[in-house]
């Protein structure tokens, strides 16, 4: 199975997984994963089966 996947980050900084719940989608961590990324985390949000 493959899901879709926002990768914004930087390689090397640590990683947040943005997790979202149900009946919601990644779009939900669009407003903030630009701040987190200017500070240098690593964001990944995916579009979870349901």
């Amino acid at each position: 199975m493959r899901i879709h996947h926002l990768d914004d980050s930087l390689a090397d900084g640590p990683l947040l997984p943005c997790f979202h719940g149900q009946p919601a989608w990644r779009y939900l961590y669009c407003t903030m994963i630009l701040p987190l990324v200017r500070r240098g985390m690593r964001d990944i949000a995916p579009d979870l089966t349901g």
